[in-house]
C-alpha cells in the first residue's frame, strides 16, 4: 500500500522522493490521478536523472510535462534502477 507518510520530497529534483523505510530515493509521477513509480534509486541525483530519461522516452499519455530537472548529465552517464 502507499504511504505519503515514508516520502519525504527532494528539495532539489522534480518528481523524486526519499522513501524512509527503503532507505532510498524513489522517482515517480502522478498523472490523471495514477501513481507510477519509475525505481528506487541509492542518490538524489541519480533519481533526478532518472525522471529526466522517463519524461523523455516515456509513455506521452503519462508524461506531458514541461518541465525537466536540470542536471549537468556527464558524457556517457545513465540512470537505472535497483529495481
Amino acid at each position: 500500500m502507499y504511504e505519503r507518510s515514508k516520502l519525504r520530497a527532494s528539495k532539489l529534483y522534480l518528481g523524486v522522493w526519499y522513501h524512509t523505510e527503503l532507505k532510498k530515493w524513489r522517482t515517480q509521477v502522478r498523472r490523471h490521478g495514477i501513481l507510477r513509480v519509475i525505481g528506487e534509486y541509492d542518490t538524489e541525483r541519480e533519481a533526478g536523472l532518472a525522471f529526466n530519461s522517463a519524461v523523455r522516452a516515456g509513455d506521452k499519455s503519462m508524461f506531458l510535462l514541461s518541465r525537466i530537472n536540470f542536471i549537468e548529465e556527464q558524457q556517457g552517464e545513465t540512470a537505472s534502477g535497483n529495481n
